[in-house]
């Protein structure tokens, strides 16, 4: 059947569909249009659960080369969890946690006036960012974690002088990665 109907509520729904199209053609009309627009709205909203969303940006260097750490969350990262496996509380302190991170691709990005610069997204889960953003002690945390699985994934060695840039929330180019999101 359509959309899963068994074909009884399907042949009622084109019955519907087709008496208010021929009595009503501006309501016809109007309920496609409403129709639409709702499933527009589902699929962005899918379309943005499907992808990890940018949080702030890091920047430190690899070397001579300028590279900026994305912190993004995603759903479908695994949630914080406590040592003994169970699963964390909002409350449990740093020690206590282990904390599930996801290092994505090295990638290379040039700045408008052509400067070189490179550019990797870590993603955790949004309770983890949460924290972070509410903390200052597990903001640092996580920057420490990054870095360090940054370069035990990419074989890369980063600084320990890092900045937070404040006025932006990724660097470099999501398109590659996130069709459909600026």
């Amino acid at each position: 059947g359509i959309l899963g109907m068994d074909p009884t509520q399907a042949q009622h729904i084109w019955g519907f569909l087709d008496e208010l199209a021929e009595k009503d053609p501006e309501g016809y009309k109007k309920f496609m249009q409403d129709k639409m627009k709702e499933a527009k709205g589902m699929a962005s909203e899918q379309m943005q659960k499907a992808f990890p969303e940018p949080c702030f940006v890091v920047s430190t260097t690899a070397g001579s080369r300028k590279i900026y750490l994305n912190f993004m969350k995603w759903e479908r990262c695994p949630p914080l969890q406590r040592k003994d496996g169970s699963q964390a509380s909002d409350k449990d302190p740093i020690s206590n946690v282990l904390v599930p991170i996801s290092v994505g691709e090295h990638m290379k990005g040039k700045e408008k006036d052509g400067t070189a610069y490179d550019y990797v997204d870590i993603t955790f889960n949004p309770q983890v960012i949460k924290r972070a953003n509410s903390s200052l002690e597990w903001k640092l945390y996580l920057v420490e974690l990054a870095i360090q699985n940054a370069e035990e994934d990419l074989k890369i060695t980063l600084s320990r002088r890092y900045s937070m840039e404040p006025n932006i929330t990724y660097k470099g180019d999501r398109g590659r990665h996130a069709p459909g999101r600026g």
